[in-house]
């Protein structure tokens, strides 16, 4: 489980990545930008529920859901339950790690395409 909780994280931060990039370059809204954005909540919702796996804390199917549904609120409110004050940490290393990879996705996009910032 502990394998299926990392794997879950870096596809989070991949898809970001890939949804930075993709907007970076197509300013229109499109069906990918919905297929990248369910993606990353699928992916931070069973992050989170391999997780709770991992420490022996059950969810219920309706706390899943809401996972899946709200997970921008949720994924940090579940952090806190989980792991007490930690929580709050991994929050702040999670923010930072999402701002690396939206600056890190834009820096290498603009040296390959040649883009200048906006």
């Amino acid at each position: 489980m502990k394998t299926q909780r990392v794997i879950f994280v870096m596809a989070f931060y991949m898809l970001l990545a890939m949804w930075t990039a993709r907007y970076d370059v197509f300013l229109q809204r499109a069906l990918v930008d919905v297929m990248l954005w369910v993606s990353i909540a699928f992916s931070a919702a069973l992050a989170c529920i391999a997780d709770s796996k991992v420490r022996s804390r059950p969810m219920v199917h309706s706390a899943k859901l809401g996972l899946l549904v709200y997970w921008p609120v949720t994924v940090p409110v579940y952090l806190v339950w989980s792991r007490g004050w930690r929580g709050l940490v991994w929050i702040g290393v999670h923010l930072l790690a999402v701002m690396v990879v939206f600056a890190a996705a834009g820096v290498v996009l603009g040296s390959v395409l040649g883009l200048q910032a906006r």
